[in-house]
């Protein structure tokens, strides 16, 4: 039987405290606003599939007949539409990084002089193989007689430039046959006859020719909202159940409440989305130390020469709230982390940009990782060393146009031990990871996934290197796919509170940065 004199009884009193309310009340608003993010995601997923609908229902229309004919082409997007005339042949343009079925190849655009007017339209011919990516003889693909197209009415390409791109565009005086980046002022610019409003994406192909290739209708997918409305809800969950597990633990105190409090917020204020531009962190081993509940950390980190693949570009990477809360109760821990912001700086190009991806322009900005994982010691506590079965995925980025990284969800399972011999450890993790790809042939990529580190303490410091990446085993490359490899090492100051400092080399100069630091802070806690 216990008394207020037990110290049990003392540890398993719930004291109430001003700040343990505030920290409730903190709390319980950052999980309404967690729910009603989701509730967003939802309402944005009910009008991403009107907008599919009543696309659908346009391509099912009939068709609105010869464009020649139209005084007007507005509200005639995605309705398939004929249009009459002869090509501009030498006024063709090219647009670089086209993929078809995993080949490398441009799309071929060409002005249509419309019959009986003096304007023109765009029509997307369709795709053509090309080795680099860049460079075809378009006189292969000239047709010098009268022509009926049959296609598909899109918007017009392009995107307006800031007035220092534009006045660059103006003093250029040759024709640009291959464009990087389509600004519609730039390419109005460049005929002597004027555009139609939109542009006709070629349904019929080339007749008996082989190419070029016609494209299909654009992709009514459903987009990432339904996952991001999942994640905010899952986020509110975990703080609850963060919460109630602090409470029943009898942790109560202010500064636990305080800590914790702050710890949920930042895992569940930013914007999630991750894919596969920096590798699996290795797992946080202080929460399986001793009798540690709850291991938290927040920081920033600037990655130098980082390349983005799909963007074909490399520059300096800002990570900016990187985040972590680690929550282990017995023997199973759980991790959430991240980063809120990636911001690049461009400084070179490396090659043409995916068809979807936005060109060059100086600065890429997209929401950073959002990850989450389940850490499960199998190791009986008199082994010398500690085993641990490790699962979780990564979460998929907002969308595939900033070239920062795949709109796709990774998952991965990881082996890890340590051993522990006095101030020496030794960690090493190794396991599968199932990727997806940007390809359509190819739409998974697995590959093996390891981290092997070392640390030494001495007093309040603690002395750490890790050697982490992946690897595919297979010959091929998958652009957004590559093997990465980076040695982390440097140091944590403090025990209970800490500095942590990485100096980042990278060894995969196709998908690593040259180097970089990691900088971050992180707390604490015990049952």
């Amino acid at each position: 039987m216990t008394t207020p004199d037990n110290p049990e009884h003392a540890r398993r009193t719930i004291a109430i405290t001003p700040a343990g309310i505030g920290g409730t009340i903190l709390l319980a608003v950052v999980v309404v606003v967690c729910i009603r993010l989701g509730f967003w995601q939802l309402s944005r997923l009910d009008e991403r599939r009107d907008l599919n609908a009543g696309i659908a229902e346009r391509l099912e229309q009939a068709p609105v007949g010869d464009v020649s004919m139209l005084a007007d082409t507005v509200g005639l997007a995605y309705r398939v539409a004929t249009a009459r005339g002869r090509y501009d042949n030498d006024r063709h343009l090219i647009l670089p990084g086209r993929s078809h079925q995993g080949v490398p190849g441009v799309h071929l655009i060409m002005p249509l002089r419309l019959t009986g007017r003096t304007d023109a339209l765009l029509v997307n011919r369709g795709w053509i193989p090309a080795p680099d990516a860049a460079t075809i003889d378009a006189r292969d693909f000239a047709l010098l007689d009268t022509v009926a197209v049959r296609g598909l009415i899109l918007p017009f390409p392009g995107r307006a430039q800031s007035l220092a791109q534009r006045e660059a565009v103006q003093r250029q005086e040759s024709f640009r046959h291959v464009l990087y980046r389509i600004d519609e002022r730039e390419l109005r610019s460049q005929f002597p006859y004027p555009l139609l409003s939109v542009m006709l994406q070629e349904l019929d192909g080339a007749g008996a020719a082989r190419y070029p290739v016609s494209l299909d209708p654009p992709p009514l997918d459903e987009g990432p909202h339904l996952g991001y409305a999942l994640q905010w809800f899952g986020f509110a969950v975990v703080g609850v159940i963060g919460w109630l597990a602090l409470i029943l633990h009898g942790r109560t105190r202010p500064a636990a409440a305080a800590a914790l409090t702050a710890l949920v917020a930042a895992a569940v204020l930013p914007a999630p989305a991750r894919a596969q531009l920096r590798p699996v962190d290795p797992l946080e081993w202080r929460i399986f130390d001793d009798d540690i509940m709850l291991v938290g950390g927040a920081g920033a980190g600037v990655l130098w020469d980082q390349p983005a693949p799909l963007a074909g570009t490399r520059g300096t990477l800002l990570e900016i709230g990187t985040y972590s809360l680690t929550l282990r109760s017995a023997r199973i821990a759980v991790q959430v982390g991240g980063t809120a912001l990636w911001r690049l700086t461009e400084n070179d190009t490396t090659a043409p940009p995916m068809e979807w991806v936005e060109p060059a322009d100086g600065t890429r900005v997209e929401p950073g990782p959002a990850f989450a994982s389940t850490a499960f010691r199998m190791s009986p506590d008199a082994w010398p060393a500690d085993i641990v079965l490790r699962f979780g995925a990564t979460i998929a980025t907002t969308s595939d146009e900033s070239g920062l990284e795949r709109d796709r969800t990774d998952f991965f399972a990881l082996l890890s031990a340590r051993y522990r011999r006095g101030a020496l450890a030794l960690t090493a993790e190794n396991g599968v990871g199932i990727h997806g790809t940007v390809r359509t042939d190819l739409p998974q990529s697995d590959v093996w996934t390891y981290a092997f580190g070392a640390s030494w303490t001495f007093r309040r410091a603690v002395l750490a290197a890790d050697f982490i990446g992946r690897q595919d085993g297979h010959p091929r490359v998958i652009r957004g796919n590559e093997d990465q490899r980076e040695i982390r090492a440097g140091f944590d100051l403090g025990r209970e509170r800490w500095v942590r400092v990485r100096y980042v080399r990278g060894m995969a100069p196709a998908a690593s940065p040259a180097h970089g630091v990691l900088v971050s802070a992180g707390l604490l806690l015990a049952r």
